[in-house]
């Protein structure tokens, strides 16, 4: 009968502690990004905490797949490489699962302690005539002073927030390298078709001085001039072909596949955006939309949460009981017991020091988010100044440069024929019609760079203000 009477009471103190564990239950959406709280990018996170799985040991297996991706398409974008190094590279991969990790920390800080269970008994009155069977049960459970779960929680959920803003922040880390790699393969291509391009030029300049030594209006000089040209371009040929398969690896080597991999033929056209932008403009959407000031943003937040624990320690903990006991009291007056227990919180000296660094701490993390902001700021100006540099640059080669050179060329392969220019002076319009051909293909293959250093500066895709122009490959 007292054994009985004990497990109910053990049932019932159970269930008083229970019912006082509900928590909130993490999900995902207590992660992400909150609209309505300036600095933070409204974006919704990919998958839950619950969801993340640990990654397979057959990776390296896949990533040289006979499957390549990259066989589906006919030509080569910088849309569609850019897409693909994101979405396959491995540190998209480690940034997501640095944010499952610092999201699950949510349901461990919040979460009651487990209760604890006693029993004791008195051996000697096992099986005694004398004495009725002695035993004590008692359950206990922690419970923190109101309020002190919550800050945990809030320092938990924007730690999360923070590493999930960094893992956007190395999104578009990848996105600006992977836009570099591209347009240096694509200007490493496109010079060596313009080297061969003047390969054939100087082959038929060559037979044209031919034709007129052979006749003699010319001297053997003229040929032999051509020859060293075309041995001069040769050597180019070879330097730009070392330089091509580099290019190639690395790009590759972003793909996760072999550096001398093939790759399908490069787009015939890429689009260049031309047009007046606001500088300020991009700075306010820097300072609102970049993950790396979001995540500094959370980081101060998580900081003052903080504070608020730290001067929270200096309430007590509870400690809720509830026992039956055997041991002293009479058998016709056994009852249940409950109490509490409380730690009386008289060491200030080390809940001062901790409130002193909690606040040193969010003083710090302040400080660093407001440094951000002027960098981000002067990051911003300065990708700006080297983009509009850039498009005068561009228009500079497409409305003037160029233009000159191929009437220079034209007219001088004409005046050849007639003997009013010497052959010198013809390869010389030649040379500096392909060393600006050249320069143009640099140019072109810088700005898209440059643009996309702006968008990494502005934290993502900026609004297309005026219609853009297509600039077409020389081949």
């Amino acid at each position: 009968m007292r054994r009985d009477a004990a497990m109910s009471m053990i049932l019932a103190v159970g269930g008083v502690f229970v019912a006082g564990r509900a928590v909130p239950h993490a999900s995902a959406q207590q992660f992400d990004a909150p609209r309505a709280d300036p600095g933070y990018a409204a974006a919704p996170l990919p998958l839950a905490a619950s969801e993340f799985q640990p990654p397979r040991p057959a990776v390296a297996a896949q990533v040289f797949d006979p499957s390549d991706p990259l066989s589906v398409y006919s030509e080569l974008s910088v849309e569609v490489f850019v897409e693909l190094v994101v979405s396959s590279h491995p540190s998209t991969t480690a940034a997501l699962a640095a944010w499952r990790a610092a999201a699950a920390r949510y349901p461990q800080v919040v979460a009651l302690d487990d209760p604890m269970l006693d029993y004791m008994t008195a051996p000697a009155t096992i099986g005694s005539n004398d004495v009725d069977y002695a035993f004590a049960v008692q359950a206990r459970q922690k419970v923190p002073w109101f309020g002190k779960r919550k800050l945990r929680g809030d320092a938990a959920r924007h730690e999360a927030r923070a590493t999930y803003h960094d893992s956007l922040d190395v999104r578009l880390e990848l996105v600006e390298a992977a836009t570099a790699a591209f347009y240096e393969y694509y200007t490493a291509v496109r010079r060596r078709e313009l080297v061969a391009t003047n390969r054939r030029a100087m082959e038929q300049f060559r037979a044209a001085a031919l034709d007129r030594y052979q006749t003699g209006l010319v001297t053997q000089q003229d040929v032999l001039l051509a020859d060293v040209e075309l041995a001069e371009t040769e050597r180019r040929e070879v330097e730009l072909d070392r330089t091509v398969r580099v290019a190639l690896a690395r790009v590759n080597t972003l793909l996760l596949r072999f550096p001398d991999a093939p790759m399908p033929p490069l787009a015939e056209r890429i689009r260049a955006p031309h047009g007046t932008l606001d500088v300020e403009m991009l700075r306010e959407m820097a300072v609102a939309g970049r993950p790396d000031v979001a995540a500094a943003t959370s980081r101060v937040r998580a900081e003052q949460s903080n504070v608020a624990l730290a001067h929270r320690e200096y309430r007590p903990d509870l400690e809720l009981v509830g026992r039956y006991d055997t041991m002293w009291l009479p058998q016709e007056r056994m009852v249940g017991q409950i109490g509490v227990t409380l730690n009386v919180p008289i060491q200030r000296a080390r809940r001062d020091a901790a409130v002193r660094q909690a606040t040193a701490t969010t003083v710090e993390k302040r400080a660093e988010f407001d440094r951000l902001v002027y960098q981000v700021r002067f990051q911003v100006h300065e990708a700006y100044e080297r983009v509009n540099e850039s498009r005068r640059v561009v228009r500079l080669f497409e409305e003037k440069l160029l233009p000159s050179a191929r009437l220079s060329v034209e007219g001088g392969a004409a005046a050849y024929e007639t003997g009013k220019l010497d052959f010198l002076r013809l390869v010389e319009a030649q040379r500096k019609l392909i060393d600006l051909e050249t320069e143009r293909v640099a140019v072109i293959g810088e700005y898209q760079v440059r643009w996309a250093e702006l968008e990494r500066a502005v934290g993502g895709p900026i609004p297309e203000v005026s219609t853009a122009e297509s600039v077409p490959n020389e081949r």
